[in-house]
């Protein structure tokens, strides 16, 4: 498990270092396990992630991760998948090449890199594994049973079968990123991508709600059937960036659940709730009703989700629910002033009309709790006023006797 999030996750950091004018994607699980296209370039990427080791794991000449990752590009050129003059092969892995080997002499730098020795050196490994085989097959006949290839003798035969030029622009395109970062250390190297755009002091924030979006968006394109004609765009990338970095400036919270829809169980739950009630004392259709279980559900998560994260300032959500109730309470005290609300009280119908015009304005009403929240959050300010109208004793309500008959409720309760 650890293993697809590490791919999953440094396919982010993939895309966040191809930061050029070319027309960058990634594609998760597609002619690899990450693949960068790029307009005139196409690099796929294996990845080994190794965990629970005393000691750094190697990469020497017959480790099953390199052979692997071989068996896998072999078929490929021998399938003509890809143009290997076209395309870089990058095995990423974080255990460390031993010095000398062939891992150690495809590794990018230029002073490193020996591509005819490394070709030399697999040739004359895959001969010695698989005069091993023979000898191995030959006396096991002999005694009248059937040897039993190992993992690393049948890995060995797809690159041996091979043309001579094959093997050549294979070994050519293959790059080795050894002692890459482990899933616990690939947070920094993404933050360090982040902190020229994200403000100092918000930088863990930004780097969880990209991450967020980045896992939401990689289990879309693999949910899709047609998910490797659907790359992640590498602009796209970019276009989400540019919408999160403002959100979290002084004068703005960011929003995380503008179009989660709460499940009917959590309709159902909430039939009891304060808030409901007073919707019901309004004869609304359920429909109505819905949409303000929704408001509040949506509003509830984003302010835990600020709580949680500690994005709110001093007493500022205080502030802003007594803001709101001022706002309610020069609203309800202007109404009766209108004529069709002068005589509210007098009878059932007259405080219908009244508590559904407040309800009204309730919901037409948008008052950010920062100066630069987008017109699209005003769920909050409704859900906010639902909040605040669930309370054991609401300080606000919208249809003018409601106190009065939640009292006769509790009264014959406890009677």
């Amino acid at each position: 498990m650890l293993g697809y999030l590490y791919q999953v996750q440094y396919a982010l950091l993939t895309l966040l270092k191809a930061d050029d004018d070319e027309a960058n994607a990634i594609v998760i699980e597609g002619l690899d396990d990450v693949e960068l296209n790029g307009a005139t370039f196409l690099e796929l990427q294996q990845l080994k992630h190794h965990i629970g080791t005393k000691r750094q794991a190697t990469l020497s000449n017959s480790s099953l991760d390199l052979w692997k990752s071989l068996r896998i590009w072999s078929e490929g050129i021998a399938q003509k998948r890809w143009n290997p003059l076209q395309t870089k092969l990058t095995l990423i892995t974080t255990a460390r090449a031993v010095s000398g080997s062939i891992a150690s002499k495809l590794r990018e730098k230029a002073d490193e890199r020996n591509t005819k020795e490394a070709l030399q050196e697999l040739l004359t490994v895959a001969a010695d594994i698989t005069a091993k085989a023979s000898v191995k097959a030959q006396t096991a006949l002999a005694q009248g049973k059937k040897a039993q290839p190992t993992e690393l003798e049948e890995l060995v035969t797809v690159f041996s079968a091979l043309k001579p030029s094959q093997q050549t622009q294979l070994v050519e395109a293959i790059v080795i990123v050894d002692e890459a970062p482990t899933m616990h250390n690939l947070e920094e190297p993404i933050k360090n991508k982040l902190r020229i755009v994200a403000p100092k002091d918000r930088l863990n924030q930004v780097y969880t709600h990209l991450l967020g979006w980045w896992y939401a968006t990689v289990a879309e394109q693999l949910l899709n059937a047609a998910g490797a004609n659907k790359p992640i765009k590498w602009i796209d990338l970019k276009t989400e960036i540019d919408e999160i970095i403002p959100q979290y400036r002084e004068d703005r919270l960011p929003v995380f659940f503008a179009r989660t829809e709460p499940d009917e169980a959590h309709y159902k739950a909430l039939q009891e709730q304060i808030f409901v009630r007073q919707l019901d004392y309004l004869v609304l259709d359920a429909k109505r009703i819905r949409y303000a279980v929704k408001d509040y559900f949506r509003a509830f998560q984003e302010r835990t989700k600020w709580a949680t994260d500690k994005l709110l300032v001093g007493r500022e959500m205080e502030d802003y629910e007594a803001d709101l109730q001022e706002r309610w309470e020069r609203f309800v005290n202007r109404l009766p002033y209108q004529p069709e609300y002068a005589r509210y009280l007098e009878d059932d119908e007259a405080c219908l009309r009244f508590g559904r015009r407040v309800l009204d304005w309730v919901e037409e009403a948008n008052f950010p709790i920062r100066p630069a929240m987008p017109p699209s959050a005003d769920y909050i300010t409704r859900g906010s006023y639902h909040m605040i109208a669930d309370r054991e004793v609401p300080p606000i309500y919208w249809h003018p006797r409601f106190l009065e008959k939640m009292a006769e409720i509790v009264q014959e309760a406890g009677s």
